[in-house]
């Protein structure tokens, strides 16, 4: 993560000094008369097409670190070549402003509507759907087992998460020439909610009132879980943001930014079910208590983006 933030910076600090090779070339090949355009709507490609967004266009920007990331780490051998967990893999965090929370939050899918050559609005979206299975292993409850050919039988958990964020702001913007800073606001809302649930291979019984489980810190006080349900929950706050856009092509743009988010998330109450022998009964008694951290509100502040993630835009 600190090398695609490096490598993000080199990008950016890089980008000035290629603008400014740019222009000594032209100012040589001209006799020192200067090319550069008067207003935004001057700046135009060698085929006469206008290079920075205008009144009445459209912007539609992808994450490009994914991509970034990914063929960095093939270069050091990394296995990081997978994107982070978006802003939804905290489901069951009790606590919501930290620095990598905030990585996924950033510019999944970004559409901007320019009202002017300077002035825009932006809404931002992600939809988050996860879902692991894992499984696992365990020796098979028996009276007699045979040590030399031991049965096993199969623990599995399943863990889900569902997240929705949608973002509205305003942005504005500065510079003549490739080189564009933007800087503006925004509000945002997300939706999001979790479970875990268990199966096990080895059954209750009479015999086997704790049954042998791959994760024996499912169990408390002799009842195993069975499934976590967690509260639905909520996110809430606003964003003030700065950053950088170099158009290398005609309405083609790469850019990254800054933002500081100011909120607070609820999330409601959630549900353990849990399982264990009842001796009186012969019979297995289902009980259900609360998660951790249920029923919370954290407020927070919290700076994102210092992973240098970097957006990739199409103007039309």
């Amino acid at each position: 993560m600190k090398k695609s933030f490096f490598f993000a910076s080199a990008l950016l600090m890089l980008i000035p000094n290629v603008v400014n090779a740019q222009e000594d070339f032209n100012n040589n090949s001209t006799g020192g008369t200067s090319t550069e355009p008067s207003s935004t709507s001057d700046l135009k490609s060698k085929r006469g097409f206008s290079i920075l967004p205008e009144a009445g266009e459209y912007a539609l920007g992808i994450s490009a670190t994914g991509t970034l990331r990914y063929f960095g780490n093939m270069f050091n051998t990394s296995n990081g070549n997978t994107p982070g967990n978006g802003p939804f893999g905290y489901a069951n965090s009790g606590n919501l402003f930290v620095e990598n929370n905030y990585d996924g939050l950033y510019t999944p899918i970004l559409l901007k509507k320019f009202v002017s050559s300077t002035k825009a609005y932006r809404l931002r979206l992600q939809l988050a759907l996860n879902s692991n299975t894992s499984a696992s292993y365990v020796a098979k409850d028996e009276l007699a087992p045979d040590n030399a050919y031991p049965k096993y039988v199969t623990d599995k958990q399943t863990s889900k998460s569902t997240g929705f964020l949608i973002a509205l702001g305003q942005e504005n913007r500065r510079g003549k020439h490739r080189v564009q800073g933007v800087y503006g606001a925004e509000a945002y809302l997300g939706i999001f909610s979790a479970s875990n649930s268990y199966n096990y291979g080895n059954p209750f019984s009479a015999n086997f009132p704790i049954p042998t489980i791959s994760n024996t810190g499912l169990y408390n006080n002799g009842a195993r879980t069975v499934k976590e349900t967690y509260g639905l929950g909520f996110i809430l706050g606003v964003r003030p943001y700065l950053g950088v856009e170099y158009f290398f092509a005609p309405k083609l743009s790469i850019g990254g930014e800054f933002g500081y988010n100011v909120g607070a998330s609820i999330r409601g109450t959630g549900v353990v079910k849990a399982e264990r022998w009842n001796p009186a009964t012969n019979s297995v008694d289902e009980i259900e208590t609360e998660p951790s951290g249920s029923g919370v509100i954290n407020y927070g502040l919290s700076i994102d983006n210092l992973n240098g993630s970097l957006n990739l835009l199409f103007h039309f």
